[in-house]
């Protein structure tokens, strides 16, 4: 793979955010993480879940929802 562009844009959506986040929580829930990680840890899964709408539950139902993406630049 040759490396023409460094930079590239990618589109995140939200229920990639949600499902990152999700995972966080699952691993911790099993024990994934050391204790001095925890810390580094639990700030990612905090600014992950503040990018996520919230949504009260008695409105939560399974139509289907336009789906938001959030841009993110990498660049080596």
């Amino acid at each position: 793979m040759t490396n023409e562009n460094t930079d590239s844009t990618v589109p995140v959506l939200l229920t990639d955010v949600a499902t990152a986040a999700q995972l966080i929580d699952i691993c911790s829930k099993r024990g994934a993480f050391k204790a001095e990680e925890l810390s580094v840890v639990g700030n990612l899964f905090t600014r992950l879940v503040a990018h996520l709408p919230t949504q009260p539950a008695e409105e939560a139902n399974d139509e289907e929802v336009p789906q938001e993406q959030l841009e993110f630049n990498f660049s080596e």
